[in-house]
């Protein structure tokens, strides 16, 4: 009984914790590295951990996530700079809205952003597919809401659960979790969830709200001078889920223990990215057009990296807190 009072003692100050960050940003205007921490300070308060121990506590545990996602967090990061740089991402948003249609376009929307967003960040899908968003509400005249909605939804639900996003890298690490089986479960929890949130939702209230005002046009940040193939596009951005599936289907295959080690090795989210930004680094950067001394795609995302996702980092450090005094007690 005790146990249980414990335990319900501290999933209700983690519950808490997270209203605090709520209320911190959307009352108190707080940034959200603010409110954040005051938001674990509190749960580490609240969850018992010595005064004199807290700060270090934050420290190390922040520090300890960090170590291992900071390097996937700046691949992400580059590869999303070309897809954006070189056109792919617009290739592959335009193969949807020409498959499935102006009268089905909330799902041509949806489509685009789940895929772009598999491998590369909220911010920088948002970036890739805003200005096709707005460019075929000018055309069409359809209710922005109806265009906009499933393409925020897929990169929303695929950047908080979908590996390798830095949110479901951290739990992986927490959990010990298989990063092949949650990419694959993570996937199938995206598609129906962002159906619901996307489409589904977009098509309910479009038809009960209409925005006051039109957006205005804003332009594509691409450097390249021709655009990639359909195919190659698809291809790069897809190159690390494939290869991170690969080491799903070691157990099930008979195979050599050399080939199974490297499809171990290069299914490591970290290798899976590394690859793919030299692939892209070809196909989207050299054969487009952008040499050896255009360092921009490279190097421009990589400052972007600082400020993604702590939001992640300390959410995840105040939920760890809290289990591993659940399990303690």
């Amino acid at each position: 009984m005790m146990i249980m009072m414990n335990s319900m003692y501290l999933i209700s100050m983690t519950v808490l914790a997270i209203v605090l960050v709520i209320v911190g940003v959307t009352w108190f205007k707080w940034h959200a590295f603010i409110s954040l921490s005051v938001a674990s300070l509190f749960l580490g308060l609240s969850a018992g951990l010595p005064i004199t121990q807290i700060a270090g506590d934050y420290e190390t545990g922040v520090g300890g996530v960090l170590s291992s996602l900071l390097g996937i967090l700046a691949l992400g990061t580059i590869l999303g700079k070309m897809m954006s740089e070189s056109g792919a991402g617009i290739q592959i948003s335009q193969f949807f809205t020409r498959a499935f249609g102006e009268r089905h376009l909330p799902w041509a929307t949806f489509f685009a952003g789940l895929i772009i967003s598999i491998p590369v960040f909220f911010e920088v899908g948002l970036v890739i597919l805003l200005p096709l968003v707005i460019a075929i509400q000018k055309t069409t005249k359809k209710n922005l809401l109806l265009i906009a909605i499933p393409m925020i939804a897929a990169l929303s639900i695929s950047h908080g659960i979908v590996p390798p996003h830095p949110g479901a890298m951290t739990a992986i690490g927490i959990f010990h979790a298989d990063v092949g089986q949650v990419l694959i479960y993570s996937l199938i929890v995206t598609l129906f969830a962002g159906i619901i949130g996307g489409p589904v939702f977009a098509y309910y209230i479009s038809r009960r709200v209409h925005p006051a005002t039109e957006p205005k046009v804003v332009a594509a940040n691409v450097s390249a001078t021709t655009y990639p193939s359909t195919s190659i596009s698809f291809f790069t951005i897809l190159l690390p889920i494939i290869l991170m599936i690969g080491s799903v289907i070691i157990p099930f295959i008979s195979m050599p223990g050399w080939l199974a080690n490297l499809l171990t090795f290069i299914g490591n989210p970290l290798i899976a990215l590394l690859i793919s930004v030299f692939v892209a680094y070809y196909f989207l950067g050299i054969r487009q057009g952008m040499g050896k001394t255009n360092d921009q795609p490279l190097n421009g995302g990589i400052p972007g990296t600082a400020r993604i996702n702590y939001h992640d980092y300390w959410c995840w450090r105040g939920f760890q807190t809290s289990i591993s005094f659940v399990r303690s007690w």
